[in-house]
């Protein structure tokens, strides 16, 4: 586990979006930032850090619940919760399901919170990487990777570019290189 005790020179933030973690970084309030790719990133470095592969969360229940490994083909006729269009995580989502016969559940939220209640409540399933899997753990539900697990969105570093990090940060990024899963050549 990493923890913010660990670094106690460093700021910890969050942000909701990228958009929201890169103007940290822009206006000095942030050293680096885990993204996923979507937005422009010209001004700053950036590398891929690592992968995060997609899971299919549904209640212990559904049929699904049943399979060591989901297949996007496996959702066919199967209702899904989908998080907003302008998320990373529903990008990566469309890509996955675009030749999917699945059918729309007609919720699409702001919130993996959201999803995990809808799923619960058995109003339909859902794709969330594997970083967001902590949001359904305290519900009573199942969480199958998705094969082949080279279905994953890369997490990138981004740093402010020409600068180097500071040395609680530098120690941070260390940390968690350790912890991420390589990204698959």
């Amino acid at each position: 586990m990493i923890s913010p005790q660990r670094f106690a020179s460093a700021a910890w933030n969050a942000a909701s979006s990228c958009g929201g973690c890169l103007a940290l970084l822009r206006q000095r309030k942030a050293d680096l930032v885990l993204t996923a790719p979507g937005a422009n990133f010209n001004e700053f470095d950036s590398r891929v850090l690592g992968s995060d592969p997609f899971y299919l969360v549904c209640r212990r229940d559904h049929p699904l619940a049943k399979k060591r490994r989901i297949r996007p083909s496996d959702l066919a006729g199967h209702e899904v919760v989908h998080l907003a269009k302008s998320s990373s995580v529903r990008q990566y989502v469309d890509i996955l399901l675009r030749e999917v016969a699945a059918v729309h559940s007609g919720f699409e939220v702001e919130h993996l919170a959201t999803v995990a209640g809808l799923v619960e409540q058995g109003l339909g399933v859902s794709l969330v990487p594997e970083l967001t899997l902590f949001q359904f753990r305290l519900l009573d539900l199942a969480a199958i990777p998705l094969a082949p697990q080279e279905q994953a969105r890369p997490i990138l570093v981004v740093t402010r570019k020409d600068e180097t990090l500071s040395i609680a940060a530098q120690g941070m990024l260390e940390l968690i290189e350790r912890h991420v899963k390589p990204v698959k050549e």
